[in-house]
């Protein structure tokens, strides 16, 4: 995609990369990582930060195998690790720790389907953690590792619904829980590209929900400590310290 325009009577335009236009009645930024870039196009900014996260994936195993009644994934939280099985393979997920930032000056513009190599020094901690919880995973081989860029907003949660001021644009982006919450957004967004709105009242998923506050150094600095403590206990009137204690409560994930 190289540009995006709206027209005069309110329809959206985009040029391809091989000059092709193509005019549609609605536009919809479902772009990930990427959505910064698209409203750069327009003049706009959305503030996402996109991390390095990555997973291992074992070989499979008899012990790793379920029985009849057993969990398919297993949270366990004060060690931010998620185990959970993919196909016949187990999977060890986290979200903590000193995650690596990538602007996006950072990832090359071919970069669609492709992965960063391992940095398993930075899950040593979390993947001990999970075998001790989980002991058969201590003898399970690792088939490999995933490492792939991650959007993050300010308070964790996805940008849902029109952009303010333009005519039949909205927002499906941003997305860290992208299977878990994809069934909802996409209800959703239906519901509000045909006229009449959500079901549901999404204000906390809007647009506009992170004002001037905002800017570039807040974003980070919150998008980094929400991923960092995507997994730990939320207490009552807590405030966290990254972007001011006295700018933004900490926000409860939807």
């Amino acid at each position: 995609m190289k540009a995006l325009a709206q027209l005069l009577n309110g329809r959206w335009r985009v040029t391809t990369n091989n000059g092709e236009d193509i005019v549609a009645d609605v536009a919809v930024n479902a772009a990930g990582y990427r959505a910064g870039e698209i409203m750069a196009m327009i003049g706009r900014t959305l503030p996402p930060v996109t991390m390095s996260h990555q997973y291992v994936v074992t070989e499979d195993g008899r012990s790793l195998r379920p029985g009849p009644n057993a969990s398919r994934s297993c949270a366990i939280p004060m060690s931010h690790t998620i185990s959970g099985r993919k196909g016949q393979a187990s999977s060890l997920d986290r979200t903590s720790g000193a995650p690596r930032r990538c602007g996006f000056d950072q990832i090359p513009e071919d970069f669609s389907f492709k992965l960063w190599n391992d940095d398993l020094e930075r899950l040593e901690t979390y993947i001990e953690a999970a075998m001790a919880r989980v002991p058969p995973l201590a003898s399970a081989g690792v088939r490999g590792v995933v490492n792939g860029p991650i959007p993050y907003s300010p308070d964790g949660n996805p940008y849902i619904g029109p952009e303010h001021e333009l005519r039949n644009f909205f927002h499906a982006n941003t997305f860290s829980f992208g299977i878990t919450q994809a069934g909802g957004a996409g209800k959703a967004l239906a519901e509000w590209v045909i006229p009449g709105g959500p079901e549901w009242d999404l204000w906390p998923l809007g647009r506009r929900r992170h004002t001037g506050y905002g800017d570039g150094a807040y974003t980070k600095a919150r998008a980094v400590e929400v991923y960092q403590n995507e997994y730990a206990p939320a207490y009552p009137n807590e405030e966290r310290e990254a972007g001011g204690r006295s700018r933004h409560r900490r926000s409860m994930r939807v």
